[in-house]
């Protein structure tokens, strides 16, 4: 907590918009933006790659969140002051950070990635970590021990799904047991939640945080499975303009299936119901890996890449 106050007492309008807009990099609308660009129009595996690292680091941190049950700062000590627009994204339960897990898991795939082609673009993506980091201990909402362990966890993570695409990933062979292995992980963190909101008495805010990601799980792995078997979109073959739209009209989906479904199902549901949490994160993977490369492979794609691709 000596760190936190320290940080406390310096604050100022200036820094404290910076550290803001830093640990918005580690929010899910930066994170499916930048994943979403890379996936549909730069490089399909390196976006495969970034979302298996994203996901599987966040079933470890959501299900340690919800395990260990560590409150969050202001709220063991109520002496200290946290950053009130940066409550918005601390409801949950404080260890480890899941804003510099999502980071590190993304940022730190990119980097691993350049590096090997440049150690100056490998620096360049590793510094949003530090950032994001920096950004959760500044504004009030994470321990160091906090902000870590999501590093730690991203990293560990990160360096594992790399070796496993490097060594493995061509096989078609695993396919199967991959999605078999994530389907059982995305239902046993929503177990997971259910259990600690019925026999724990886990606020319903903090449970809901593994149906969340649970679901996400669930449609990211399926849609996966369809497009890597069935669709095998090809994600450039266009121009920049073309490329520009397609990447709009995909966002535009993300934005509907989130923000949009989310708000439809309000309109008849508390925002505790499962069913309100569960559909909006199912459906947005399952728009970005399963269906929107429907559409790309018909509308934005032309015919002969694909067979130049074959």
């Amino acid at each position: 907590m000596e760190l936190l106050k320290l940080l406390e007492s310096i604050r100022g309008d200036a820094l404290t918009f910076i550290n803001l807009i830093f640990s918005k990099l580690g929010e899910e609308l930066i994170i499916f933006a930048v994943l979403c660009l890379i996936y549909w129009c730069i490089d399909k595996r390196l976006g495969y790659r970034i979302a298996f690292s994203y996901l599987v680091s966040g079933f470890i941190v959501n299900s340690l969140k919800i395990i260990i049950k560590v409150p969050r700062p202001f709220i063991k000590d109520t002496s200290f002051t946290p950053v009130e627009k940066a409550l918005e994204h601390a409801t949950g339960y404080s260890f480890p950070s899941g804003h510099t897990q999502s980071a590190t898991s993304v940022y730190g795939t990119i980097s691993m990635y350049l590096g090997k082609r440049s150690i100056l673009l490998g620096i360049l993506f590793f510094i949003p970590i530090l950032a994001v980091g920096f950004s959760r201990m500044y504004l009030g909402v994470h321990t160091p021990w906090d902000v870590m362990a999501g590093f730690a966890i991203g990293l560990l993570v990160t360096i594992v799904i790399s070796y496993l695409f490097d060594n493995y990933w061509l096989d078609p062979t695993h396919y199967r047991i991959i999605l078999v292995v994530v389907t059982i992980a995305g239902f046993a963190l929503m177990l997971l939640g259910a259990y600690e909101m019925a026999y724990e008495n886990v606020a319903p805010v903090n449970g809901l945080d593994c149906f969340k990601i649970g679901s996400a799980m669930l449609g990211f792995i399926f849609g996966w499975y369809i497009e890597i078997t069935q669709v095998k979109f090809v994600e450039r073959g266009i121009s920049v303009k073309g490329q520009i739209i397609k990447y709009i009209c995909g966002m535009i989906g993300v934005a509907l299936c989130y923000k949009g479904t989310e708000f439809v199902l309000l309109l008849f549901m508390s925002e505790n119901n499962l069913i309100a949490n569960v559909i909006p994160y199912f459906l947005t993977t399952f728009w970005v890996t399963g269906i929107y490369p429907v559409i790309i492979k018909k509308v934005f794609t032309s015919p002969f890449n694909y067979r130049t691709h074959s």
